[in-house]
């Protein structure tokens, strides 16, 4: 499922690091830095906070390749296992 904001972020700028930040420290402090201006700009354009949290759930999904595959096997894992428990499903 793909969720649309009700603003436009298409001509925001990535969130630089200094060119002398060691790597390791880097990487938090841009999603730190990141977070915070989506954080401004949904509340700036008063944004449902459980729209902005879809959004940035959707958005995260979708850059992470297979993690909607493997969420969807765990939940249909641990159906099956509920079902299997009350003897709904018989065990192959």
């Amino acid at each position: 499922m793909r969720f649309d904001l009700p603003i436009d972020v298409t001509d925001l700028a990535p969130v630089a690091s200094p060119a002398d930040a060691d790597p390791a420290e880097a990487t938090p402090a841009r999603l730190r830095a990141a977070l915070a201006d989506a954080a401004r700009i949904a509340g700036d354009a008063e944004l449902d906070l459980d729209a902005w949290m879809q959004a940035a759930w959707t958005a995260y999904v979708e850059h992470r390749p297979g993690l909607r595959a493997h969420l969807e096997e765990v939940q249909l894992a641990n159906q099956l296992a509920e079902l299997r428990q009350r003897g709904q499903v018989g065990q192959a």
